[in-house]
């Protein structure tokens, strides 16, 4: 079993390698499941095992250039700050408790990975197309983006941040 799981390990390092994510999903189950650590000690040794993969693969790709230090900052620093939260928390709850979220955060990025990606345009469009696919495109992107800001950063429900966030009537 120590073979497969050093194998599978080798495969975490590539995905996160080639695809800077997903490591706490494969690290995770092979930590539980084959090598039959109790939930709490796999989630904290997961931590270690995709924070030290996540910085050999990123030193690769700054050096290519691929890193953009500034936001990597903005939201390392802000993800630090939820790791330390998160962790104090993990400790009111169970093991199979933290599973079955961890699951449920697996399923619903896996389902809004598969929702297409839309580009809003750069500049809104002129009131003389302002009827035009394009534009009726830009205005829910836009009103989607304020919704979920809202959401976000408001401690009102989503449905009150929609309401706050109506969509352009068309022209008349």
């Amino acid at each position: 079993m120590l073979v497969l799981a050093l194998a599978l390990s080798l495969l975490i390092g590539v995905t996160v390698g080639l695809l800077g994510g997903g490591g706490s999903i494969l690290t995770l189950p092979v930590l539980v499941y084959l090598l039959h650590m109790e939930p709490k000690a796999a989630i904290a040794t997961s931590l270690l095992v995709v924070g030290t993969t996540s910085l050999v693969g990123a030193l690769l790709h700054a050096r290519a250039g691929n890193v953009h230090a500034r936001i990597g900052a903005v939201f390392g620093g802000a993800a630090m700050g939820g790791a330390f939260v998160g962790g104090r928390l993990a400790s009111f709850a169970s093991g199979g408790l933290l599973l079955l979220a961890f699951a449920a955060v697996m399923l619903v990025t896996a389902l809004a990975m598969m929702r297409p990606r839309v580009e809003p345009a750069s500049t809104p469009p002129s009131r003389s197309d302002a009827s035009s696919p394009s534009a009726r495109r830009w205005a829910s992107s836009r009103a989607s983006s304020a919704r979920a800001v809202g959401s976000w950063w408001s401690p009102r429900s989503r449905s009150s941040a929609g309401s706050r966030c109506a969509r352009p009537s068309a022209p008349r």
